[in-house]
């Protein structure tokens, strides 16, 4: 499953290796530290300080799929700041999902997210909309990188417990019919 979604992001892709590290960011390209991709694709252990691979598109994203990926993420922090936030889950995610590194199934994912829910009860998550970046990775346009910071805000009163700061997200989003779905997540809380 693995090997297959990551093979799906790279297909479309034409790679171009730098001999910068992570630390350098920059807007509409996706960077991933070779020695994580080759563990992704199944390939051999990471080997310490590799060079970063640089991937960018082909072709500029249509201004349609943009926004209906931006979209979709404006949506999912909006349910992921309400009460009733696992229901709506349970849509977003797709049967299997890349979750930080690994693939789990929703139940697995669903279990997780209830956790977190549960930890913190209250929270507010606000996308800065500036730094939303999508990149679609395949001909058909409906496998889409959706990358971004977001402002958060959890707490939980009955553990008199808080929790704020900035994360970086990037979610791979699918297209396919009505309902888009998540097949991959991660983040980094970067303050």
């Amino acid at each position: 499953m693995r090997r297959l979604l990551c093979q799906a992001l790279l297909d479309d892709f034409s790679p171009h290796v730098e001999s910068h590290y992570l630390a350098d960011q920059s807007i509409g390209s996706v960077r991933m530290n070779i020695s994580a991709l080759v563990v992704m694709l199944g390939l051999t252990l990471p080997i310490a300080d590799m060079p970063t691979i640089e991937v960018r598109p082909h072709v500029q994203v249509p201004a349609a799929i943009r926004q209906r990926a931006s979209k979709f993420m404006d949506e999912y922090f909006r349910h992921l700041s309400s009460p009733d936030v696992i229901s709506r889950f349970e849509r977003d995610y797709a049967a299997y999902i890349d979750y930080y590194g690994k693939v789990v199934n929703r139940d697995t994912l669903m279990r997780e997210k209830a956790h977190f829910v549960q930890r913190w009860p209250q929270r507010d998550y606000r996308p800065r909309q500036n730094s939303i970046t999508v990149s679609c990775i395949n001909g058909q346009e409906n496998l889409c990188l959706v990358t971004g910071l977001v402002d958060f805000e959890c707490r939980s009163s009955e553990r008199h417990a808080a929790s704020n700061g900035v994360a970086r997200f990037k979610a791979a989003i699918l297209f396919e019919g009505e309902e888009p779905r998540i097949v991959g997540e991660d983040s980094e809380v970067l303050e």
